[in-house]
């Protein structure tokens, strides 16, 4: 009796369990039918509570309807950076202290220092390569006299120009003649060859009379690079020559002071002359006297002079160049005129301590005939 009873007692459970989870079924049926169970939307990413409720973005669940909802997001922090000028001093968090906090500064990068140092007239290295070697030697001399002509460009970076430009006692932002005479008595050991590089960083034009900044230029009046002075002039002087020839146009330079270097660009009508060659007083000027030119472009011919010593110890007028041209055979007959420029090589007259000279520059014509 007692065994069919427990058995019965067992039955009647499995029943009620079947009945229970078909009882759930059906209601989950009718749930899922209706929309009444949470989820996540797949296309628009909303999430959905029971009964079809849409609940907030940030709902740390759909299932659970007394979660709350997620701690906002860690913002996210964007830099303030600091600068003294151009110096770079500190890189801040600028929302930390949005927190209550106290923003901490980042460790001061050590700043790149930028490009420059070695010395003055150190202007190329053995290889002819920009800034330098450290040492001032014979190769810079044949670099600053190429530098005055055009034939070659300095730079500014890394600062090969500013080390170019040495007129006494640290540049005065141009390149000329002063430039090779202060580099040549620096080889030759009559001006230190340990002068940190100084002075202008790139073109700035000379001063009024193209006066070097020296103490002892800024005791003398300034006087314009082209006003007539009886002391030093330089000119072309005229000159004839038939269609289809060769014409030959002497330069005259006018010296009663310690001349050491002169330089000027003559332009000329490349529609009616060619091939100019430049030769040099070799009779009247010193032996160390260097001819440096640029014929490059057609129209102007760069010219530069420099000794060791003086050009001329005496007053006089002396022919110091001669430049020859082919004169074309469709040139026509009449005047051309040989003007004296700054085109090339800057006008410019320095003297043994490589100041600047004033002087007067006049121009000459050439005469083409049949």
């Amino acid at each position: 009796m007692s065994l069919n009873h427990s058995s019965d007692k067992r039955s009647s459970l499995t029943y009620g369990a079947g009945a229970l989870v078909l009882v759930f079924l059906v209601g989950l049926g009718v749930f899922a039918a209706n929309g009444w169970l949470p989820r996540t939307d797949s296309l628009t990413g909303k999430k959905i509570g029971w009964f079809g409720k849409e609940l907030p973005e940030n709902a740390s669940s759909s299932w659970n309807p007394f979660a709350g909802p997620l701690p906002s997001a860690t913002p996210q922090l964007s830099k303030e950076y600091i600068y003294a000028g151009s110096r770079l001093l500190a890189v801040e968090d600028a929302n930390a202290g949005s927190g209550g906090g106290t923003p901490t500064p980042t460790p001061t990068p050590t700043p790149t220092p930028p490009p420059g140092g070695g010395v003055e007239g150190d202007v190329v290295d053995e290889n002819g390569n920009p800034p330098g070697d450290g040492l001032v030697q014979a190769n810079d001399v044949t670099a600053i006299r190429q530098a005055v002509l055009g034939n070659l460009i300095l730079v500014t970076t890394p600062n090969q120009w500013q080390r170019a430009d040495v007129n006494l006692p640290c540049g005065n932002g141009s390149i000329d003649a002063g430039d090779v005479t202060v580099i040549r008595n620096m080889i030759l050991g009559s001006v230190p060859t340990d002068t940190p590089a100084c002075g202008p960083t790139e073109p700035s034009g000379n001063r009024p009379g193209g006066e070097s900044l020296t103490a002892e230029s800024k005791e003398v009046p300034v006087v314009e690079t082209n006003a007539a002075t009886p002391d030093l002039r330089i000119r072309v002087n005229n000159a004839t020559g038939p269609r289809g020839q060769s014409v030959s146009v002497p330069v005259f330079m006018k010296m009663d002071r310690d001349e050491t270097a002169v330089a000027f660009t003559l332009e000329y009508d490349s529609a009616k002359f060619s091939n100019p060659r430049v030769t040099m007083n070799n009779e009247q000027l010193p032996e160390s006297t260097v001819l440096t030119t640029n014929t490059n472009q057609p129209g102007k011919v760069g010219i530069l002079l420099d000794a060791e010593v003086p050009l001329s110890t005496n007053p006089r007028e002396l022919r110091i160049v001669f430049v020859t041209f082919d004169v074309r055979v469709t040139a026509s007959t009449g005047q051309s005129m040989i003007r004296v420029t700054d085109s090339l090589a800057k006008k410019s007259v320095s003297n043994s301590r490589a100041r600047l000279l004033p002087a007067q520059y006049s121009d000459g014509t050439i005469s083409i005939s049949n």
